[in-house]
């Protein structure tokens, strides 16, 4: 027969230097691996990208119950599962998973040497995207919207063999004050 007893109250066999550590739950992602990494793999397969590609965000519709959703209300699909993709005339080459709950995939992996550790995690994406295009002789030219461009990000990627256009936002990191003072007086640059 059994006796009750308040929680923490046994007394346990167990060494009391043995931290027991609850199983982590896997990333959404993981839920469809193998599925995924085949597609990615075939992709990069059958398709050699060319000098001119982009990186972006893509939303896959999801309405269900899920901590790894992204609400997005200015977007054409406004809630889901979001990745970064580096894709070149709609054709998605590679991609990286993206959770609000867990960040990007890959992001707590050690890193290539190449990506600078005090960019932004979002700007550390690109450069991890960038660096798995495949060795060619041209130079790519990467096109990036506002939410990426950075000067600090350009001189890595420039390193790399990558140069990058787009646009900006006037509080990006390492902008240079005549550039800002032709913005302010609203002149063009030519």
């Amino acid at each position: 027969m059994m006796t009750w007893s308040p929680p923490g109250s046994r007394k346990t066999s167990q060494h009391p230097a043995v931290i027991r550590v609850p199983p982590q739950e896997p990333d959404h992602w993981e839920k469809v691996e193998p599925l995924s990494s085949y597609i990615r793999a075939t992709c990069q397969r059958v398709y050699n990208p060319g000098t001119h590609v982009t990186i972006d965000e893509i939303m896959m519709a999801f309405r269900g119950r899920s901590e790894h959703t992204t609400k997005l209300p200015n977007k054409p699909i406004k809630e889901g599962y979001k990745n970064w993709v580096l894709d070149e005339h709609g054709y998605v080459w590679n991609w990286l998973w993206y959770s609000l709950v867990n960040s990007t995939e890959g992001a707590h992996e050690p890193q290539d040497v190449r990506i600078l550790k005090d960019l932004p995690e979002t700007r550390r994406m690109i450069m991890r995207l960038a660096l798995q295009l495949p060795i060619q002789e041209n130079d790519y030219i990467l096109y990036l919207d506002n939410l990426f461009v950075s000067v600090p990000l350009a001189e890595a990627l420039r390193e790399a063999s990558v140069g990058i256009t787009g646009t900006t936002r006037k509080n990006s990191s390492g902008l240079p004050q005549w550039l800002l003072d032709l913005k302010h007086e609203n002149k063009k640059l030519a």
